[in-house]
């Protein structure tokens, strides 16, 4: 069992949106090198008991629903480290470039042309701007 099996439960490709999975993009490398190897070790050390106990089997066994649930049930016994290593990975998956680039959110970092929008509507902004500055002076 290793990090990539995990990733590819949580992130796996989806053909209908173009997006690619967490494995393809090597994900896994990029979490390995936020992560101190004792606690991707001890998270899916964690899975895995919860595997045997619910289950009465490995997690490589399980389908992905099982899977999930294992993830759930994970928390309850470190919701720290089940938690942070889930934020890692999605983190890590919605800011790589290609992903950004699918998702449409605008420039890809380093941002060259800004993140402009095709058509930005600033009179949303011309009562704020008419009545003046926002702070105020305490007397």
């Amino acid at each position: 069992m290793s990090l990539s099996q995990f990733l590819d439960v949580i992130l796996p490709s989806d053909t209908s949106l173009n997006m690619p999975s967490a494995t393809d993009l090597h994900i896994d490398k990029a979490v390995a090198n936020l992560l101190e190897p004792q606690q991707i070790e001890e998270f899916l050390f964690i899975l895995n008991n919860v595997a045997q106990e619910k289950f009465s089997n490995s997690l490589s066994c399980l389908d992905e629903k099982s899977y999930l649930l294992c993830i759930e049930k994970a928390k309850r016994v470190d919701v720290y480290l089940v938690n942070y290593i889930v934020q890692q990975c999605l983190t890590a998956y919605y800011t790589h470039p290609s992903v950004l680039t699918k998702i449409g959110s605008g420039a890809v970092p380093p941002f060259p042309d800004g993140n402009s929008l095709e058509c930005d509507d600033w009179l949303l902004l011309e009562d704020v701007y008419e009545r003046g500055p926002i702070y105020r002076k305490v007397i």
